[in-house]
């Protein structure tokens, strides 16, 4: 876990809670906001339709005061901001988006985690049902009554109960034509007098 590190840059020096860390950065460096990294994983079970699933990780802040900074993290939240990542999965795969929160201390900071099998390239007739745990975390609220702890990571697995359409199968038989009975000629006997 890590500590809160909401603080200010100011004369080199970084106040994070009650310690002090020197910083090799000017004053003017800034505010340090802490990020989060969360791991997301794809598991399907039964059928597996071989195709990436879309899964989008909202995060949302909620926060009263200061201003932003420019941050290059996947999901970059400002004060009372909403941001999203989408990571494509297949089977087994994982990947992990990186949440930097507020510069400024947020009262929340939420994630939710969203799949819509509607959104993946499955085969026609294919039906997949989604699992994620946990599909909302907090990973911030503020309690002045104690110094919070922020998670470094946050594991999320997305699991798929899978089934592809049931084969069906045309067969066809040959049912033997018996020939027709042979025709009987008919003689006539015709008598001319005359």
């Amino acid at each position: 876990m890590r500590r809160k590190l909401f603080g200010l840059m100011s004369a080199g020096a970084l106040i994070a809670g009650a310690s002090v860390l020197a910083a090799a950065g000017p004053a003017s460096a800034g505010v340090i906001a802490p990020s989060v990294d969360v791991n997301i994983t794809k598991v399907v079970h039964g059928d597996d339709p071989g195709v990436a699933f879309p899964i989008v990780l909202t995060c949302t802040s909620v926060t009263s005061e200061g201003p932003d900074v420019d941050v290059q993290d996947d999901i970059n939240l400002g004060q009372n901001d909403t941001d999203t990542f989408t990571v494509h999965l297949k089977d087994g795969e994982s990947e992990t988006v990186t949440v930097q929160l507020p510069q400024f201390e947020p009262d929340l900071v939420t994630c939710e985690v969203t799949e819509d099998v509607a959104d993946a390239d499955l085969p026609s007739g294919w039906e997949c049902t989604p699992d994620i745990d946990p599909a909302e975390f907090t990973l911030f609220e503020r309690d002045v009554r104690v110094e919070q702890d922020i998670p470094e990571e946050v594991d999320v697995t997305v699991e798929n109960d899978c089934t592809k359409p049931p084969t069906t199968t045309t067969t066809t038989t040959t049912v033997p034509v018996s020939p027709p009975p042979p025709v009987k000629p008919i003689v006539a006997v015709a008598r001319f007098t005359g």
